[in-house]
């Protein structure tokens, strides 16, 4: 009777230790937040449970268990790293390009790229000397590439303004090429025809209408540019 007893213990423990050994796991607190280890993403750390609020601090954790991180209630940006290279927008130079970022060594080539993200382009470890740009403007383009290196609203992308000036902002080749709608267009004379704005008419490029330089007997018409500062900026227009 005792050995049937025995035994009947034995069976009832082996069928009810596994469901008691799940029901037991399924609910260990280990932090002792008031989460389970099954709802809590980090049940080691108590300041980590679902309905925790987010702290204003770009720690990229998951604090509130929803499976985001920083999303906190506050208006600030974390720096990312968009390009997935180790290295945030905050310390990369050019977040969009995995091969630039601070550390990154420097290719020997001339491509005036700054891929180690320290302020200069070209510092390469290598025996090479490039030709150094000189933009004395300050535009952002250097000389080979800027037709008037002397004038920043003068370069390539310039967009051309709505005026017949004679000018070649964005250095096409181009004179007055402006992308402007219901604009009549510009009308250039020769050297010697009369300059008007009422007649709508333009010096020719590199001529400028003479007056007020002074010169007798050619008031508004179009001359050769005199040395008078009136006359250096294109076509001055007078009635």
């Amino acid at each position: 009777m005792q050995k049937t007893i025995g035994t009947l213990g034995l069976f009832l423990l082996a069928v009810l230790m596994p469901a008691l050994t799940a029901y037991t796991c399924g609910y260990v607190d280990e932090d002792q937040d008031g989460y389970p280890a099954d709802v809590d993403c980090d049940d080691t750390d108590p300041s980590i449970h679902p309905d925790q609020e987010e702290p204003c601090i770009c720690d990229n954790i998951d604090q509130n268990c929803n499976g985001q991180v920083d999303d906190f209630p506050c208006d600030m940006a974390c720096p990312v790293d968009a390009d997935g290279d180790g290295y945030t927008s905050d310390v990369d130079c050019n977040d969009s390009d995995p091969s630039i970022h601070p550390d990154q060594e420097e290719p020997c080539i001339c491509d005036s790229i700054d891929q180690n993200c320290n302020g200069q382009v070209d510092d390469f470890p290598c025996d090479i000397a490039c030709p150094v740009e000189v933009d004395a403007d300050g535009d952002g383009y250097p000389a080979e590439q800027d037709c008037n290196d002397n004038d920043p609203w003068i370069h390539p992308d310039q967009e051309e303004p709505c005026v017949c000036d004679a000018i070649d902002q964005n250095c096409n080749g181009q004179i007055d090429d402006f992308p402007c709608l219901s604009f009549a267009p510009c009308s250039y004379q020769p050297e010697g025809a009369v300059c008007s704005a009422e007649k709508g008419l333009y010096c020719e490029p590199g001529l400028v209408c003479c007056y007020p330089c002074g010169i007798e007997g050619c008031e508004n018409v179009c001359m050769k540019p005199c040395e008078d500062a009136w006359c250096i900026n294109g076509c001055p227009l007078y009635p």
